[in-house]
């Protein structure tokens, strides 16, 4: 994978933003039904798909980043993305993007690795700035014990995300417009 430090183009802002509302629409359908596990893991598995389609997609650094902050625009007057108010939204959005960002920057040359780690270190990042912004804030938490499990669990959901997407960007990456949306 050629990860390149270039310049963002219109067409790259419109494939983030399509992206980033695709994500906020499921994150409000899961919204919906917050607090229960199967919902919390479901959250974690879908997160990690779009982003990896957005890095193979646009094929730039900071692709993460600036979908982070488009979804966190789009997500500050709802529920999505956790009961974290405001600007602590983008903070935590953008941490967990920062950390993907340098995994897929390591391992651009393998692909497959790239997408199972960055899933897994999106979601890890996720859960980490969640628990930091939410101790900063004082909104109550989860506690420190579950906090281990949330991370390994969501660790092994997020490599699952993260393949699933390098298998959906391998079955539609020779399709007309995506050549197009990558010249």
């Amino acid at each position: 994978m050629d990860y390149k430090f270039a310049r963002f183009k219109t067409r790259d802002f419109i494939i983030l933003a399509l992206l980033a509302a695709v994500v906020l629409l499921v994150e409000l359908i899961i919204s919906v039904g917050t607090g229960t596990l199967p919902v919390v893991i479901f959250a974690l598995f879908v997160d990690p798909i779009f982003a990896i389609l957005a890095v193979f997609i646009v094929r730039k650094f900071g692709v993460v980043i600036l979908g982070a902050l488009l979804a966190g625009t789009l997500a500050l007057p709802t529920p999505a993305f956790g009961v974290v108010p405001g600007l602590a939204k983008y903070i935590l959005l953008v941490s967990a993007a920062i950390l993907m960002e340098l995994v897929i920057l390591i391992f651009q040359k393998r692909e497959r690795l790239a997408s199972l780690i960055g899933g897994g270190a999106l979601v890890v990042g996720n859960s980490l700035s969640f628990y930091c912004t939410a101790l900063f804030l004082g909104i109550p938490s989860i506690q420190d014990t579950m906090l281990v499990t949330i991370t390994i669990v969501g660790f092994f959901v997020g490599v699952v995300g993260g393949y699933i997407g390098y298998l959906i960007y391998r079955k539609i990456e020779n399709k007309s417009f995506i050549k197009q949306l990558q010249s």
